[in-house]
């Protein structure tokens, strides 16, 4: 399995059919520490609640897909 691809199934986790309150999350891709090149890491899929009644919680990925990768 490779990175897109469990990119593509936590995207898929984080957007259910939507329901009469619009979408319940936002979800980013690669999302770097800091802007521009001062960044030094990358978190690999961000997933932002947006209902206030659930918390507004943050849910961080990391993926790995091979033993080089860790």
């Amino acid at each position: 399995m490779t990175e897109p691809e469990v990119l593509a199934y936590l995207r898929a986790r984080y957007s259910p059919p939507l329901r009469g309150n619009g979408p319940r999350y936002a979800f980013f891709p690669h999302v770097r520490s800091a802007a521009g090149f001062d960044s030094m890491r990358t978190c690999d899929a961000v997933a932002m609640e947006l209902w206030p009644s659930d918390g507004l919680h943050l849910h961080g990925h990391e993926v790995k897909c091979s033993r080089a990768d860790w």
